[in-house]
């Protein structure tokens, strides 16, 4: 039985932000790692979390005669910067979008920037310790059958 697997575009996209010399991590930060800081060990040095999710099918529509399975599909990734001040987030932050804005994962088309959002985390008594950056990507790409 053969299966969709997503894994080698999914792992280019990862090797490629790793290119930008940060901490990079998949869905969440582990538990057993400490945030790293600046040279003054006050704020939070600048990192990525990548989480992937689709496949979405391809506005390019049902073109398939043999099934669903042999469709067109988009690729979703959301990149968290993540940084400790909002200076250090946003320089942080263009740099993996410059990165990967029209970068080609492996066997997929460019990607393209679709979006985000911004928050911090904080608490009613605190000031914001860490700020987030959000920004969506979509790519198309040609699904890759394996073996079960």
């Amino acid at each position: 039985m053969s299966t969709l697997n997503l894994a080698e575009s999914e792992a280019s996209i990862i090797a490629e932000v790793q290119t930008l010399n940060r901490d990079v991590y998949e869905i969440e930060m582990p538990e057993d790692k400490f945030l790293k800081y600046d040279k003054f060990g006050a704020r939070a040095a600048p990192f990525y979390v990548i989480t992937f999710s689709g496949p979405l099918p391809a506005p390019t529509g049902d073109r398939s005669l043999m099934g669903a399975a042999d469709d067109p599909v988009q690729g979703v990734v959301a990149i968290q910067t993540c940084a400790g001040d909002t200076d250090s987030l946003r320089t942080a932050h263009t740099e993996v979008l410059d990165l990967l804005t029209g970068f080609y994962p492996v066997n997929s088309g460019e990607m393209r920037w679709g979006g985000g959002n911004s928050y911090s985390l904080a608490s009613n008594v605190v000031r914001p310790t860490l700020y987030v950056r959000v920004s969506f990507y979509t790519y198309e790409t040609n699904i890759i059958f394996g073996e079960d």
